[in-house]
């Protein structure tokens, strides 16, 4: 597998590099001023309270900054630490950028996607709601010849696979989107998760985060896959396009990705990714599907402390996934 060395150096606001949920948009004249827009949400450890949606800009790609002058992040946490922000999905318009994000309660399931509005990167609309429900992830949205066409996933982790559907609306705007319609998705022996979707001559190309039957969300790796009408997904190729490394900062699962192409079949792909250590990060490859290129941009080893960081991650992984839950509760009372 192609995977990155190590990720990209994307400074969060509160300190490091630790990021999920890219998305980018590539405009090869620039928006004010810049050709790449992010959007993404800091995880650093996996703490879904630093989990608000941020932006930042690059001249190519590779390395990245803040927007002077915009708020960072553009959200703050929900009051209720029992909900979080996550998923965010970027789209430039008519000279608008909108920022797709969602809200979800860790023990419900419940779920809202919203969006926020700007021309300038700095100065941002309330958010608007766009949908509500319950184990709704991953919203991404295309506008396809003056229709928003928005795709999402309805899996609930602690269901079966069936329950993982992809479902796309559409309609004149973000806020008047039609009924859900389930897509045609099969990915063999995988359940989806997480789902970019971009416009190409073609019809549409897709990257979905989808994790091993039997496993959970944090074993996921990587596919592509294209349709026509954005209705019926095939994948491009039977295995996964990136899978975890073996001893690598990707090492435990590969999580939301975002990609775009070029009219020469160039793609570029963010990838987000943890360690067993459950240290987050960004990663990029280039080049054709078949032969994608790492990029690196970044320095430094951690050594030591990533291996202590993975081998107590993959213990408590272990240890929640596969021990009796009489044990884990007394355990969890004794440390309290």
């Amino acid at each position: 597998m192609p995977n990155a060395p190590l990720p990209l150096e994307i400074p969060m606001p509160s300190g490091g590099i630790q990021a999920v949920h890219p998305d980018v948009i590539h405009v090869p004249d620039g928006f004010l001023g810049f050709p790449y827009w992010m959007a993404c949400t800091p995880y650093p450890f996996g703490d879904d309270q630093e989990e608000n949606p941020v932006i930042r800009v690059s001249l190519d790609g590779k390395r990245w900054s803040a927007l002077s002058g915009a708020p960072d992040p553009l959200q703050e946490r929900p009051p209720d630490p029992d909900w979080h922000h996550a998923d965010t999905d970027l789209v430039l318009d008519g000279g608008l950028l909108h920022l797709f994000y969602m809200s979800t309660h860790r023990h419900t399931g419940d779920t809202r996607f919203w969006v926020v509005t700007s021309a300038d990167g700095r100065n941002w609309t309330g958010p608007r709601e766009i949908y509500r429900g319950e184990w709704g992830v991953s919203p991404a949205v295309v506008v396809d010849r003056g229709t928003w066409r928005l795709w999402y996933v309805r899996c609930n982790p602690h269901g079966s696979r069936t329950e993982s559907v992809l479902l796309h609306r559409q309609g004149l705007s973000p806020t008047a989107l039609g009924d859900p319609v389930p897509c045609a998705l099969e990915i063999p022996g995988h359940v989806p998760w997480h789902v970019d979707v971009i416009a190409v001559p073609s019809g549409f190309e897709a990257l979905i985060a989808a994790y091993p039957i039997g496993a959970d969300s944090m074993t996921c790796r990587l596919f592509h896959a294209v349709s026509a009408d954005g209705f019926s997904f095939s994948l491009s190729r039977t295995g996964p396009l990136i899978a975890p490394s073996m001893f690598g900062w990707d090492n435990r699962l590969i999580y939301r990705s975002t990609f775009t192409k070029e009219p020469d079949g160039q793609y570029q792909i963010w990838y987000s990714a943890a360690s067993w250590g459950l240290r987050w990060g960004i990663g990029l490859l280039e080049g054709e599907l078949q032969d994608l290129r790492p990029v690196e941009i970044a320095s430094g080893s951690r050594g030591w402390t990533k291996f202590l960081e993975d081998a107590v991650g993959r213990s408590k992984y272990l240890a929640n996934r596969f021990m009796p839950p009489a044990i884990l509760a007394w355990m969890r009372k004794t440390r309290a």
